[in-house]
């Protein structure tokens, strides 16, 4: 309220009142010995209220200021308050989804459109913390994955324990219920069996490491959305699967290689025909590996050296021929088994000069040499 002066025309004198006067005497202009007429007071007096007025009206222009100020700050804050809504904040920071959350929007919610929709609409989000479909459809394949991949690593940890401690990680679980009894059948026997001492016996603790590998497993299993379990998932995956590929393909080079080689060296697979008659010249067709026209070829007899030595290259090789046109033209003198040989180290002409030619020797190809008479008919033919 605005003060007014005491003065009230007609030469009244202001009145002094204990305040007034406590004032003045603070500001010095009222000494305790000095007297001062009413006029002088009364002068004062107004001075001191026009003071008062002017700073009433610059506190009411801050006051007015500072409640626009606060006014505009009030509508600024509504227009954050309706852009920030609480509850679709709380919404928004909705908590981390958890096992059911990826179990529910991993199988279900694919094939559910409208809950999807919804979801974004309600939480500004896609199911499952995604940013978009994508990232969505993205995770659902990754978390079905790695339900697979731990199913299958807990049961070859599990059932195949020996193969996985080998590096067999994964196996399809085509005998999760036979393996289960199995494994549930030997606890039960071991524990009747020693009691409470099972956990100290080599017979008993290995179905104890495999009941301990199921229920790591199903730890696992349950936790199969977190980021961790999946990279280490897949590097297991990566690894198992790249060593695989690597040993099949050396494999696949090793026997390349040892083809290879087969086929470098001089071979006699087969001879046709497989029998002769003694004392008639034959024309015998050799088929084998790196056999060329000029390499001599002999034959070993069985009831000789052969049947008694370890190695035919250590018997002498009788009937020695250059190969001509795919074969050899030999005769043979005698009854007999006859094991073909090859020289291996030059063709006929310097094989000829060779003073010990170097041969190889095939037991599996064997030439059979009957008589004449033997043949049925012979008889017959000759009387």
């Amino acid at each position: 309220m605005r003060r007014r002066s005491t003065n009230n025309g007609g030469g009244a004198h202001g009145v002094l009142t204990r305040s007034r006067k406590k004032l003045m005497e603070l500001q010095g202009y009222l000494a305790k010995e000095r007297v001062i007429d009413d006029v002088e007071l009364d002068e004062y007096i107004n001075r001191l209220d026009e003071k008062i007025d002017a700073m009433h009206d610059v506190m009411t222009w801050g006051d007015h200021d500072d409640d626009s100020g606060v006014t505009d700050d009030d509508d600024s804050d509504s227009d954050e308050d309706s852009d920030y809504n609480p509850n679709r904040s709380s919404k928004a920071t909705s908590s981390r989804p958890g096992f059911v959350s990826h179990v529910f929007w991993s199988s279900v919610g694919p094939g559910l459109v409208l809950p999807v929709l919804y979801h974004r609409w309600s939480y500004s989000s896609y199911p499952l913390s995604s940013s978009s479909v994508f990232s969505y459809l993205a995770k659902v394949f990754v978390n079905w994955a790695s339900v697979v991949l731990l199913v299958c690593l807990s049961f070859a940890g599990v059932c195949h324990t020996r193969q996985f401690l080998q590096g067999s990680l994964f196996k399809v679980p085509s005998e999760a219920q036979t393996c289960a009894f199995h494994i549930w059948h030997t606890l039960l026997n071991c524990v009747d069996k020693y009691g409470r001492e099972c956990y100290t016996t080599s017979d008993c603790q290995f179905p104890l490491g495999q009941v301990v590998g199921a229920l790591v497993g199903l730890a696992l299993v349950a936790r199969f959305y977190l980021r961790r379990v999946q990279i280490v998932l897949a590097a297991l995956f990566l690894v198992h699967h790249g060593l695989q590929q690597w040993t099949t393909h050396l494999s696949v080079i090793l026997d390349t290689a040892a083809t290879f080689h087969a086929r470098s060296i001089v071979h006699i697979a087969s001879i046709d025909p497989t029998f002769a008659y003694m004392n008639e010249p034959i024309h015998i067709l050799l088929d084998g590996h790196n056999l060329h026209e000029g390499m001599l070829v002999g034959w070993v007899p069985y009831w000789s050296c052969s049947r008694e030595a370890a190695v035919l290259s250590d018997c002498p090789v009788d009937l020695v021929a250059p190969m001509k046109h795919g074969g050899v033209t030999q005769t043979f003198p005698a009854v007999d088994e006859y094991t073909v040989c090859v020289d291996k180290s030059a063709t006929a002409p310097a094989a000829l000069s060779s003073p010990t030619p170097s041969f190889a020797c095939f037991p599996e190809v064997r030439l059979k040499v009957k008589h004449a008479q033997s043949n049925p008919g012979w008889s017959l033919h000759h009387q």
